[in-house]
């Protein structure tokens, strides 16, 4: 479905990303663990189009992406979830999913699919009128969540979904991923929580210093002893999901 062959990128003359390769399979849930500053963020970014490469190539649905504009990206099929949410603080939570919908044109598809976001996350249909500002961490994840979901995507990228959250929460999020996942949503999942994103995804990548370091069956590299040293570690402590 998606496949990422030899990508470098970065901001400016900074390069990031360093002739990164990678395969998302359909209906696969895929994991991508690494340290802060490992590159992870700007690999969505490139995926998505808001950065454009230095070299290497980006296909998904065997289409070349790699210098289109992102929302031809958003129209050919994948949405994004960015880190801290980043949603529009004074718009509505209700304009929030509209803007989600940005690319599409079936504007009754569109208040249908508003309305079935709704019913996924009902602690936000009694607040459509609330500015999203004005949520709380965890509702705020949902809505961006959401938001993503308006552009009925394919693949659905998604940027350390539990951080900031609760412990409670953080295993709200992941059964909402899970749930995504099992309606046929492809998902590649950038997390922090190790742990955690490799017990729920099939296969799993560790970024390190801007390449892929290692790879493989998601069980296996948790029982990798550089995963476990470098990753692992405390990470059961934040979350009691299986």
């Amino acid at each position: 479905m998606l496949r990422i062959a030899q990508v470098s990128s970065g901001y400016g003359n900074i390069r990031i990303l360093r002739e990164v390769s990678l395969e998302v399979k359909q209906r696969e849930l895929i994991a991508l663990i690494g340290a802060n500053g490992a590159g992870k963020t700007t690999l969505l970014r490139t995926i998505s189009g808001l950065i454009k490469p230095t070299s290497g190539s980006i296909k998904f649905l065997d289409r070349e992406i790699t210098m289109t504009k992102p929302s031809e990206i958003v129209m050919q099929g994948i949405s994004h979830c960015p880190e801290e949410r980043k949603i529009w603080p004074f718009m509505s939570v209700f304009e929030n999913l509209e803007v989600g919908a940005h690319t599409r044109r079936d504007k009754a598809e569109v208040k249908k699919d508003i309305e079935k976001v709704f019913d996924f996350f009902p602690q936000l249909s009694g607040r459509r009128r609330q500015l999203g500002g004005s949520l709380s961490g965890g509702e705020q994840q949902m809505l961006a969540i959401g938001r993503a979901l308006m552009s009925r995507p394919k693949l659905l990228l998604f940027d350390e979904p539990s951080l900031g959250l609760s412990p409670i929460l953080v295993e709200e999020v992941v059964k909402i991923i899970q749930g995504i996942h099992t309606q046929g949503v492809t998902v590649l999942l950038v997390e922090q929580n190790a742990f955690l994103a490799l017990k729920i995804s099939d296969r799993g990548y560790v970024m390190e210093n801007g390449t892929i370091g290692l790879e493989g069956v998601s069980r296996e590299l948790l029982n990798n002893s550089h995963v476990k040293d470098a990753y692992l570690g405390a990470a059961k402590c934040f979350t009691r999901s299986a």
